[in-house]
């Protein structure tokens, strides 16, 4: 047995390695609207875009008092974060299984695989590579501690300090922590107990605090951005978005929607043929932590996740953590003691370690054209106007330049010289830019006027000859 927990311990911590190598905070750039928010969050400007999430806010501030316009100092804290909230996903791992399924044996060995394949699970990594994602990290974060602190309540008054003070950052940190009422009623009714509706009436009336503060400080409950499609009653859209939102937890991204269905069913399929051979009490747990799953999905419906990207998988960070608790809830019965847990292990890596270098390449390209087209806006005439043609938004949802080239040129080059930055076009989304992305400058030194041709293959700059 001793023998085996080493070898599982040495194959986590190889992946770890990995992971840690693909998450590289010092080969990624500022992207998008990083440029707009951070610049904001250093003003001290809170509540931005009628967002409430002061907390993500601070965070940011801090940052640019550490690290200023160095953006590896940014996407380090984010990957510090998700270091957290990995470490948390075990410990809550081993929380949930002494409560709900009763097990006394040691449990630290399945908590570190559970936090390492949230660590490296590929399908929330948007979350880590993009600054601004991190809020969906503080989220998650906050939510595990109120969780942890909420499960172990009746230990010591610690936990319900920890439980109250958690579920208050959780609040202002993201909206994904909107289900937590819902989940402690339902751990309430799963374990029938007594005597911790106290409890209950206590969250739920902070919760309602907040929604009034919220209300009279952005004026909103839901924006129109979180909330378009339920505002305009879009059934058929929501339920594609929710389908989409499932099936994107398990699978990684591809073009169209139907791959995303057959995966679905074929899931479906297999969860239901294992859940048949295990004993009752392990069968029931294991749809208790899918209703987990299918419930934390629910705050961001109306948005969806993409399929042709990575976009929108920060929305997928915080219900990961139950799939991440079912996948080594499963692994671990005696079901599946055959198959050798550190082969399992191994092959599940591999595969989220390889989708996991594909999106990393992809931020770090996408990264690299921003900074490039920086580059050539700073080496010319503060005062000549730039027309930008086929502006590239993303590539495969790494976004690059949708919104914020004006906000970049002002904060990192001149604040001026962003006021000459015109926009005329933008590419589609789903046509990506090809790898290097060399840069053809065939402006002159007396050019006035210089036009940004986002192409396929290569930025092409030039002068804009109708003036002469």
């Amino acid at each position: 047995m001793l023998h085996r927990k080493n070898i599982q311990f040495f194959v986590a911590s190889l992946v770890l390695m990995v992971g840690f190598y693909l998450y590289n905070p010092f080969a990624l750039y500022f992207q998008s609207d990083d440029f707009i928010h951070i610049n904001w969050s250093r003003q001290g400007i809170f509540f931005q875009d009628n967002a409430f999430r002061p907390v993500c806010d601070l965070s940011i501030m801090f940052d640019h008092f550490l690290y200023g316009k160095n953006a590896w100092g940014y996407h380090l804290t984010n990957l510090i974060l998700h270091i957290i909230a990995s470490i948390l996903v075990g410990i809550f791992y081993a929380v949930f299984v002494k409560k709900f399924l009763t097990q006394d044996t040691p449990l630290r060995m399945q908590g570190f695989i559970c936090g390492t394949i949230f660590f490296i699970y590929s399908s929330h990594s948007e979350a880590v590579f993009w600054i601004l994602g991190r809020s969906a990290i503080l989220g998650a974060i906050f939510s595990l501690l109120f969780l942890i602190g909420y499960l172990n309540k009746t230990k010591h008054p610690f936990y319900v300090l920890l439980y109250i003070f958690s579920w208050l950052l959780a609040l202002m940190s993201y909206e994904s922590c909107w289900v937590l009422p819902i989940y402690i009623l339902l751990f309430t009714l799963f374990k029938k107990e007594k005597h911790v509706w106290k409890h209950f009436f206590v969250v739920c009336m902070i919760f309602l605090l907040y929604l009034i503060f919220r209300y009279v400080t952005i004026h909103q409950i839901i924006g129109e951005y979180e909330a378009e499609n339920i505002f305009s009653n879009e059934w058929k859209v929501l339920s594609l978005h929710y389908l989409i939102m499932i099936s994107r937890s398990f699978l990684p991204w591809f073009k169209g929607n139907r791959i995303a269905f057959y995966g679905l069913i074929i899931l479906s399929i297999f969860l239901i043929l294992f859940l048949k051979k295990v004993n009752k009490k392990e069968r029931k747990t294991f749809m208790f932590l899918g209703l987990l799953f299918l419930l934390s999905l629910l705050p961001y419906i109306s948005i969806g996740v993409d399929t042709n990207g990575v976009e929108g998988e920060r929305f997928l960070y915080f219900p990961i953590v139950f799939l991440c608790l079912l996948i080594t809830g499963i692994s671990s019965t005696s079901r599946v003691e055959i198959l050798y847990k550190e082969t399992w292990l191994l092959t599940f890596s591999i595969i989220h370690l390889a989708i996991l270098a594909v999106n990393s390449n992809n931020q770090q390209f996408a990264g690299a054209v921003v900074k490039k087209t920086l580059k050539e806006i700073a080496h010319m005439n503060p005062e000549n106007k730039i027309k930008v043609y086929g502006l590239p938004q993303c590539q495969y949802g790494a976004l690059i330049f949708r919104a914020g080239l004006p906000d970049a040129v002002s904060w990192l080059i001149n604040k001026e010289q962003g006021k000459n930055i015109h926009i005329f076009s933008q590419r589609s989304e789903i046509l990506p830019l090809s790898y290097d992305y060399p840069i053809k400058n065939l402006t002159k030194e007396n050019s006035k006027v210089s036009i940004f041709n986002f192409k396929d293959s290569e930025l092409e700059i030039s002068e804009d000859t109708t003036l002469h």
